[in-house]
């Protein structure tokens, strides 16, 4: 189900299903960027604006240039914003002569980088186009994220893709070491938020709309997620916020 990736519905499936979540993760974001409100950033991969309407509000004197492959996320995501600072373009990430206009103070990612066909070659592409002491920021999840969730599948006799794996678990462990090698600051924070689902159903409806889930085990996944779960059923996003500065 790799079109889940990208597909608007099944994006809002997901946001709507981690709803109950133990911290707020777009706050949680913004604490870390501790953004000054001129700065100039490029978001890629915005979806329907989650982090989108944050930025807009932070940068009164800035500018703040937004980018995703679907037509139908980018119209809703500049529907809520107003503010004339804002460009939204619609553009696949491995692209950029698509939507680079300039230097920028920020690069920003979030969950979305790991979906660019060679996001080693895409970062140093984008990295060259930093100012002096301008960050490069993606976060996303790394290792012990969904952790109950993908022992559920493999006990219903379902192997987690590989690809899947990757981005869920060693992709910014890899990105890391890339930061490492190419920033002179380098911060990487990560913590545990735990989504509660208020029954089996939901947390089906989430594993539905995930980009590995395979139709024809609903009742096996249900089955399951009763025998694994006692009263309280809830799942561990491991997440990663990884920052490099010029």
């Amino acid at each position: 189900m790799k079109e889940n990736a990208t597909n608007q519905s099944a994006l809002e499936t997901r946001i709507v299903s981690q709803r109950s979540q133990s911290t707020d993760l777009n706050q949680w974001i913004f604490e870390q960027l501790n953004l000054s409100n001129n700065e100039k950033v490029l978001e890629l991969c915005c979806g329907t604006g989650a982090q989108t309407n944050y930025f807009s509000r932070h940068l009164i004197h800035g500018t703040l240039t937004s980018v995703d492959v679907n037509p139908e996320s980018i119209a809703t995501a500049s529907s809520s914003i107003t503010v004339p600072n804002s460009t939204f373009i619609v553009s696949e990430i491995d692209t950029p002569e698509k939507y680079l206009t300039g230097e920028y103070d920020l690069v920003f990612s979030a969950y979305g980088f790991y979906y660019s066909s060679n996001p080693e070659r895409l970062h140093n592409t984008l990295a060259k186009n930093l100012e002096t002491n301008g960050r490069f920021v993606i976060v996303g999840p790394i290792l012990g994220n969904n952790k109950q969730l993908y022992e559920i599948v493999k006990s219903i006799g379902l192997d987690i893709p590989e690809s899947v794996l990757d981005s869920s678990e060693t992709f910014m462990v890899r990105f890391l070491e890339i930061f490492l090698e190419r920033y002179s600051d380098v911060r990487l924070i990560r913590f545990i938020n735990h989504i509660d689902y208020q029954n089996h159903s939901q947390l089906m409806n989430y594993w539905k709309n995930t980009t590995f889930y395979k139709p024809g085990f609903d009742k096996d996944f249900l089955d399951a997620s009763k025998h694994y779960f006692g009263s309280e059923i809830r799942i561990d996003k491991s997440i990663a916020y990884l920052e490099g500065r010029v």
